[in-house]
Order: structure tokens, then C-alpha cells, then sequence
């Protein structure tokens, strides 16, 4: 019976010993990262900070779905009131586009940190940059399509 104890008690400890290990690991990550890193800060933000071309790009894309929509309920359904629901399918799978961008960039940070607890903290890498710019621009595209969406269900 001592035996077990004992083994017991050593796994504990080792348990212990390991998390503690991981945790001075997960700490020089995040010193690593955020520590001094003013230049890191300046290319991350500058990457992530959408400019007017790409608020031309959400309005050029919108128009483009809309105008699919606007064909497909034409020539596809036969009728007019069908590109409602086209708009519709438009907005929801531009928002699982979102929503999936979102989970990748979560788990990426939660990879780089090696820690799942800091999932949502920023790395400040270039590639969370653009995923984040890209983000922004889908619920620009989104946005457009909802109002667009509204409009359509009440004129036709």
C-alpha cells in the first residue's frame, strides 16, 4: 500500500513539475511577443487597417453578388421574388466564411502561444494581420447584403 502512495505521489509531483514547466514556457512566449516590440506593433496594425480600396472591393463585391442574385432569380427561378432568398444564401455564406476565418485565427494563436487559454489574445504576426483585414472586409460585404436583403423583401 505504501508503494501506491508513493508512486502516487511521485506522478504528482511530476504532474506538477510539468505544468509548472509549461507555464515559464508560456510566459517567455508571451514576454517574447509583446515585450518591446514597437516596430512588430507598427507592420501589424498598419497591416490589419483597411484603406479606402478595400472598402471599394466589399462595395464592388457586393454589387457583384447581387447582381448574380439578381440573374439567378431571372433566369434561373423564374422569378423576381426568388433573388431575395439568393441575397439571403449570399449573406449566411459570407458569415460561415467569417465565422470559419475567426476559428482559424483562433486556433493559430492558440498553436503559437502553445496555450489555449490565450486563444484570443493577438500574436501580432503579419498573417493574423491580414486574416483580421480580411475579416473586416467580410462583415463590410456582410453588412451590405443584409441592408440589400431588407430592401429587396420590402419592395418586391
Amino acid at each position: 500500500m505504501a508503494k501506491k502512495k508513493n508512486i502516487f505521489k511521485e506522478l504528482h509531483q511530476l504532474k506538477r513539475e510539468e505544468k509548472e514547466i509549461h507555464e515559464k514556457e508560456i510566459k517567455e512566449i508571451v514576454e517574447e511577443t509583446y515585450h518591446n516590440q514597437t516596430i512588430k506593433l507598427e507592420t501589424y496594425q498598419k497591416l490589419k487597417k483597411i484603406t479606402w480600396y478595400h472598402y471599394l472591393i466589399a462595395v464592388l463585391t457586393s454589387a457583384f453578388l447581387l447582381g448574380i442574385s439578381f440573374l439567378l432569380g431571372i433566369f434561373a427561378f423564374k422569378d423576381i421574388k426568388k433573388t431575395e432568398w439568393i441575397v439571403v444564401s449570399f449573406f449566411v455564406l459570407i458569415l460561415l466564411i467569417w465565422l470559419i476565418l475567426g476559428w482559424y485565427k483562433n486556433n493559430q494563436a492558440a498553436a503559437y502561444f502553445n496555450d489555449h487559454r490565450l486563444r484570443y489574445q493577438p500574436t501580432l504576426t503579419d498573417e493574423e494581420a491580414i486574416i483580421k483585414k480580411t475579416r473586416k472586409i467580410l462583415l463590410i460585404i456582410a453588412g451590405i447584403l443584409l441592408i440589400s436583403s431588407v430592401i429587396i423583401f420590402f419592395t418586391i
